[in-house]
Parts: C-alpha cells; structure tokens; sequence
C-alpha cells in the first residue's frame, strides 16, 4: 500500500504544462517515475474533461451507515431517530 496521495487532476495538468510535447502517456511515465502511479488512461479521462476535479465519495462504511440510518426512520415512522430507535430491544436504554 502507497503512503503517497493519489495523483490529482490539478497535479497532472501541472506536469502536462511543464513538458514539451505532451501526451498522456508521457504525463502518465513523468508521474510515475517520481513515484506516483497514475495509469495514462486517467490522464486521458482529465484532461477530456477539461481537468476538473475528482469527485470524492463517503467510505463505504459510512456510506453503509447513513442508508441504515435511512431505512431506519422509514421503517420506525420516527425520520429524527435514526439508529437510535433500533438499537434497544426492549425500548429501554441499556448500559
């Protein structure tokens, strides 16, 4: 597993910037020697898209959670508890 970030579209637009002659291909190698894998097909994808930034996601944990968290309050009748209704049996609180 790598410790660095993963290449960005503003990192990559960067370096095609910086190159004479530039591909995604060349982009890709560039990045890649400095130890930041990047396949040159992402490359093309950015930079097609006119190097807009990368949508960042939820977890799928958390992601996970908040459908629970969803359902819940669809199934109780009560939206505003959530989770929280479902997590005693008895409706009693427990320690």
């Amino acid at each position: 597993m790598s410790l660095l970030k993963p290449v960005t579209p503003e990192e990559a637009k960067r370096v095609w910037v910086s190159i004479p002659n530039p591909s995604a291909r060349r982009v890709a190698k560039a990045l890649t020697q400095s130890g930041r894998r990047v396949h040159h097909s992402t490359i093309a994808r950015w930079r097609a898209q006119d190097w807009r930034p990368v949508a960042h996601s939820l977890h799928p944990l958390d992601a996970a959670r908040q459908a629970l968290d969803m359902a819940a309050g669809v199934l109780t009748g009560d939206p505003v508890a959530g989770l929280k209704v479902l997590r005693y049996e008895d409706g009693s609180q427990q320690n």
